[in-house]
C-alpha cells in the first residue's frame, strides 16, 4: 500500500458544463482547484450535496462511454464508504472534493480505473475501425500511466 502523505489529493480535476436537469440551462461552474480541463476525462463533481458525474466535452467519444463507467464507478464507492458518502455536503456546486489520503486516491483510482480498462477491453472488438484505436491506446497506455502517476504522486 502507498505511504501516508496526508495531505488531500484532488478526487477529480474538471469544470462541469452539462445541465444538471433536462431544463436547466447549463452554466459552466469553476472546479475546486484550477485544473487543465483538457486534461481530465471525466470528474465526480458536487450538486446539491449529491455526487454527479462530468464526463469532459472534449473526450473522445469513442471511450466516452467507459470513462462515464470509470466516474459512476466512484460514486458507487464513495456512497459505500461512511468518511466520502456526505462529503459534497457544503461543497458549491460543481466543485470537486479532496481524497482524504493518499492511500484512498490510490484505491478509489485504481478501482475506477479498472473497471474502465474492463469496459473498454470488452468494447473494443465491436468498436469501428475508427474507435479501436483510441480505445486500444486509452486502455493499455492512458490508464495504466494515470494509475501509476496516481501512486507516484503519493510516493508509492
Amino acid at each position: 500500500m502507498c505511504s501516508q502523505r496526508e495531505e488531500g489529493l484532488s478526487s477529480a480535476l474538471a469544470v462541469r458544463t452539462e445541465p444538471l436537469e433536462e431544463e436547466e440551462e447549463a452554466v459552466p461552474l469553476i472546479p475546486a482547484v484550477p485544473v487543465d480541463a483538457s486534461k481530465a476525462g471525466g470528474s465526480v463533481v458536487c450538486n446539491k450535496g449529491n455526487f454527479q458525474v462530468w464526463i469532459n466535452p472534449t473526450l473522445d467519444p469513442c471511450v466516452a462511454t467507459c470513462a462515464r463507467k470509470h466516474e459512476e464507478k466512484h460514486i458507487a464507492d464513495f456512497t459505500a464508504d461512511p468518511n466520502y458518502k456526505d462529503i459534497c455536503k457544503g461543497i458549491p456546486d460543481g466543485e470537486t472534493f479532496n481524497y482524504k489520503s493518499c492511500s484512498d486516491a490510490g484505491r478509489f483510482e485504481d478501482a475506477a480505473s479498472d473497471l474502465e480498462i474492463d469496459c473498454l477491453a470488452k468494447a473494443i472488438p465491436g468498436a469501428s475501425a475508427g474507435c479501436q484505436k483510441t480505445m486500444q491506446t486509452r486502455k493499455d497506455v492512458t490508464l495504466p500511466n494515470y494509475k501509476k502517476q496516481v501512486r507516484s504522486s503519493c510516493g508509492c
